[in-house]
């Protein structure tokens, strides 16, 4: 599935009167602290008319302080030109700012891949920005931040508020919420990932970790699943493969495996998949005796009791066929006796 990834920059404020407006680079074509390098190509286009500007990428309402106008430069930088709300919490940023206390800001971007004709394509769609306080890339930078001539009708809080809601519904509806909050799963019972799914935001996963091949394999099955009609997401994921299940209205709905191989730039590729059922089992326990309730001794005394209940059966069992053959020794005894005296 598709990742949002976050991005910083950082701060340089010329800002002087209410409400005030600013400029910032939010990326540019050099590697950053995560090693990644954002290439203007890679941006999907068209770039939004108009993103927010939130602190530590609050990714809401509440925490929106301002909004801009992206573009992307010759040199490949993404600029945004932007203005501070009015809002107190708005100018409390802008103060932090002015003072230089805060001087970074950050981009939140959707990251997919797709493969075709064995060549993967990153594609990067822009979400919004937000003042934060350390930055991943070096060059993603505030160029200014000055003042706003605020005059009558300059501003619709109407279409702001429109705006800004639909990006906030927008993100959400990619996978977005708020910061440090738990995946609520409205998809099928199970699912990792799906249409309905609302997953955490956060940083990509650590180069090498099993995170990240999570990601890999989730990318790869995006790639094999597009469209909107249907959705793949993991099950379980061993060393060299895979068990998902496909939702949606297709008729590959259903659990399938496969295996899967990664590059040496983690990328994976899927083999082919094969349709599987989900099995369990149940078998008996013999002497189960319930946690807690049984030490390890008295389990054995219980065993060996019931050995030595057997032989004692198993003793009286032999006695009892003895007894019964006195009684037929005996009987013919009797029998014998009575035919002599007859013969008297």
């Amino acid at each position: 599935m598709d990742n949002i990834v976050l991005k910083d920059a950082t701060i340089t404020n010329t800002d002087d009167e209410f409400p005030g407006s600013f400029e910032v680079i939010l990326s540019a074509p050099t590697e950053d602290r995560d090693g990644e390098t954002l290439l203007p190509e890679d941006w999907k286009q068209p770039l939004p008319d108009h993103i927010t500007f939130d602190t530590d990428h609050g990714m809401s309402v509440a925490a929106t302080v301002g909004s801009g106008v992206p573009e992307i430069l010759g040199d490949g930088r993404l600029k945004v030109a932007g203005t501070y709300s009015s809002l107190p919490r708005a100018q409390e940023t802008r103060t932090l700012v002015k003072e230089g206390h805060i001087r970074t800001t950050s981009v939140a971007f959707l990251s997919s891949r797709s493969t075709k004709g064995g060549k993967t394509k990153v594609t990067r769609e822009l979400l919004n920005g937000a003042f934060v306080a350390i930055p991943s890339n070096r060059e993603a930078v505030v160029l200014s931040a000055k003042e706003f001539a605020a005059k009558a009708g300059a501003r619709h809080s109407k279409a702001d508020a429109d705006h800004v809601q639909a990006i906030h519904d927008h993100a959400v509806a990619l996978g977005a919420t708020a910061a440090g909050a738990v995946d609520t799963t409205q998809a099928e019972a199970g699912a990792v990932g799906g249409k309905d799914v609302r997953r955490m935001a956060a940083a990509k996963a650590v180069a090498g970790s099993y995170e990240e091949r999570e990601q890999a394999i989730s990318d790869a099955l995006s790639a094999r699943y597009p469209g909107d009609d249907m959705w793949a997401y993991s099950l379980a994921t061993f060393d060299d493969s895979v068990v998902y299940r496909v939702s949606g209205g297709s008729d590959l709905r259903g659990q399938w495996q496969c295996d899967y191989t990664v590059d040496d730039g983690g990328v994976v590729t899927l083999g082919e998949p094969t349709r599987v059922n989900k099995v369990e089992q149940y078998v008996p326990v013999k002497n189960y005796v319930p946690d807690g309730d049984v030490s390890t001794e008295a389990a054995d005394d219980t065993s060996a009791d019931a050995a030595a209940t057997a032989a004692a059966s198993a003793d009286e069992k032999s006695a009892a066929a003895d007894a019964d053959i006195q009684v037929r020794a005996a009987r013919i005894r009797a029998l014998a006796s009575l035919s002599l005296e007859g013969e008297i």
